[in-house]
C-alpha cells in the first residue's frame, strides 16, 4: 500500500509539472515531498519489522529442532525399554493367544448347532402350526366346501398366548443353562492353556 502511494503521488507530481500556477505548483510540491519523505519512512520501519520477524523466525526454528531432537533421544530410550517389556510378555501373549483359538473354535461349534436348530425349527413350524389348526374344530368346512372359523376361536387365543410365554421362559432357562456349561468348559480350557504356556516358558 505504501509502494502505491508513493507511485501515486509521482504521477501527481508529473501531472503538475506540466502547467499551471507556479506559487500552487510549489505548494502542493512541498506537501508532496513531505507525503513522500513519512511514506518511505514508514516504508523503513516496516521493512525493519520483516527484518526482525524473519531472524525471531529464525531463532525459534532453532528452538525447535533442538527440541525435536532432545524428543528423539528420549523416544529412542523408551523404544529400548518397550523392547525390554515386550521380551517379558511373549509368554503372556501365547497363553492368550491359545486360550482365544480355543474359544473361537467353541464359538464356532455353538453357532453350528444353534444354525441346525434354527432351521429345522423354522421348517416344521409352518406345518406344524397349520396342521395343529386344520386338525382341530377351529377352522372346519361347511357345505358349500369353504372354510369358517368356529366361535370357540378365542379359547385358542387365549390358551396360545401364555403356552408361548411359557415356551420362550423355559427357552430362556436352558440357554442360561447351556451358557453357564459353555463358560465353564472354556474357564477351564483357560486354565489348562495357561499351565501348559507356563510349563513352556520355565525350561
Amino acid at each position: 500500500m505504501l509502494d502505491a502511494t508513493i507511485d501515486l503521488q509521482a504521477r501527481i507530481r508529473s501531472f503538475l509539472d506540466k502547467d499551471g500556477d507556479d506559487a500552487l505548483k510549489d505548494t502542493i510540491a512541498v506537501e508532496l515531498d513531505d507525503f513522500d519523505a513519512e511514506a518511505k519512512y514508514y516504508r523503513r520501519c516496516i521493512s525493519d519489522l520483516q527484518q526482525r520477524a524473519s531472524d525471531t523466525m529464525s531463532l525459534l526454528l532453532d528452538i525447535l529442532n533442538r527440541r525435536y531432537g532432545h524428543a528423539n533421544l528420549r523416544s529412542a530410550a523408551a523404544n529400548e525399554s518397550s523392547l525390554k517389556a515386550n521380551v517379558a510378555l511373549t509368554s503372556t501373549m501365547t497363553s492368550i493367544a491359545v486360550s482365544g483359538d480355543m474359544e473361537h473354535k467353541l464359538e464356532q461349534k455353538t453357532a453350528v448347532n444353534v444354525r441346525a436348530l434354527t432351521v429345522v425349527a423354522t421348517l416344521y413350524l409352518p406345518a406344524s402350526l397349520l396342521s395343529g389348526i386344520f386338525s382341530s374344530h377351529l377352522v372346519d368346512v361347511n357345505s358349500a366346501g369353504s372354510f369358517y372359523v368356529a366361535h370357540e376361536f378365542w379359547k385358542f387365543v387365549v390358551v396360545l398366548i401364555p403356552l408361548t410365554l411359557v415356551t420362550f421362559a423355559v427357552v430362556t432357562a436352558l440357554q442360561a443353562i447351556w451358557t453357564a456349561r459353555e463358560r465353564k468348559e472354556l474357564h477351564k480350557m483357560k486354565i489348562d492353556a495357561k499351565a501348559n504356556g507356563d510349563a513352556v516358558v520355565s525350561p
